[in-house]
């Protein structure tokens, strides 16, 4: 649930930044993190690099404050499922944080929002 998400994003993550054991696809390991997505009463919203609008249904921009905007990210899920997106917004995110939209996080997830917070693997693509 979104209240879950709210008390998850404050939880404590170890200082050092930890890097995934194995991946998936022979590319360099990411770095672990949280995955949350966007209150759907943002909708249509501009995103903080001041031309996305942010859309529920859309893959592709996320939030987070450990990159720069314009960044291209791929996440991957505890489904074993992962997507790209751009960071497009920043907000009150942790360092190892992203806010992803309801339907990437449905494809992290494996279909469901029901979790509110996913562990994953983020890793920065260009």
């Amino acid at each position: 649930s979104a209240q879950t998400a709210r008390s998850l994003v404050n939880v404590p993550l170890p200082t050092a930044p930890e890097r995934a054991a194995s991946d998936r696809a022979g590319r360099p390991a990411g770095m672990l993190g949280i995955a949350t997505y966007v209150h759907p009463s943002l909708a249509g919203g501009v995103m903080r690099d001041g031309e996305t609008r942010y859309d529920p249904e859309a893959i592709g921009p996320v939030a987070s404050v450990a990159y720069p905007l314009g960044t291209w990210l791929e996440i991957c899920g505890p489904s074993g499922r992962c997507v790209q997106g751009v960071v497009s917004d920043t907000g009150y995110l942790g360092p190892r944080h992203v806010d992803a939209s309801e339907a990437m996080f449905r494809v992290l997830s494996g279909g469901s929002l029901d979790a509110g917070v996913l562990e994953v693997e983020i890793r920065e693509t260009r």
